[in-house]
């Protein structure tokens, strides 16, 4: 895994046993993230996605700011832990999915446990 300072933000990077590089953009200052997959190789974007954070229940800047950091941490760990792969369709919207392999098998990234 690497960390990559940009400005006003953070880029992290995580590549397990895999052709695919698994990309965490984090702005400094706002309550929102951004997560890609791409081709090793090529570059080519696999997958995005943006994954913001609001207070819909009266939560604080700070339980957002919690919410955020475990979300990522979970999305890192399991990058870094086991392999992840893109299914094409079939995802929110219909568009591709991110997926990382688990001893039950294949588990969507963003399905609630």
């Amino acid at each position: 895994m690497e960390i990559e300072p940009r400005d006003s933000a953070q880029l992290i990077r995580a590549r397990r046993l895999s052709s695919l590089v698994l990309e965490i953009l984090l702005p400094d200052d706002v309550l929102e993230w951004f997560i890609s997959v791409k081709n090793a190789e090529t570059g080519a974007e696999l997958f995005s996605d943006c994954v913001e954070h609001y207070a819909i229940g009266g939560e604080t800047r700070e339980q957002l700011e919690e919410q955020l950091v475990d979300e990522v941490i979970g999305i890192l760990t399991r990058a870094s832990a086991s392999l992840f792969r893109v299914q094409p369709s079939g995802g929110r919207l219909g568009r591709a999915r991110l997926q990382f392999e688990t001893a039950q098998g294949w588990v969507d990234a963003f399905e609630e446990e």
